[in-house]
């Protein structure tokens, strides 16, 4: 049986920040995609070409506001994933 997809959105307000998080339901990044993915949110390497949203997301987020803000992501697998963007006031 499969499950009814789901998106939450959930915003809050964290000391001077924007805290925003999108979380679905759906299968899950493997372990290793999920490495390369945050290893190049962070240390501005280059993702795989089929993830390259995430990283311009990221970079012009930082490049706009310094590196205190930007995108970080969450996986499980067959439990979901979420992307945590973190944005100035």
């Amino acid at each position: 049986s499969s499950k009814k997809p789901v998106i939450n959105v959930d915003i809050e307000k964290c000391d001077e920040m924007l805290v925003i998080h999108i979380a679905d339901n759906g299968i899950g990044i493997p372990p290793p995609m999920l490495e390369a993915i945050k290893k190049s949110l962070t240390e501005k390497e280059q993702l795989p070409t089929d993830h390259i949203g995430l990283k311009n997301v990221a970079s012009r987020i930082r490049l706009a506001h310094g590196d205190a803000y930007g995108l970080s992501i969450e996986s499980t697998q067959n439990v979901g994933t979420t992307v945590i963007m973190h944005l100035p006031i």
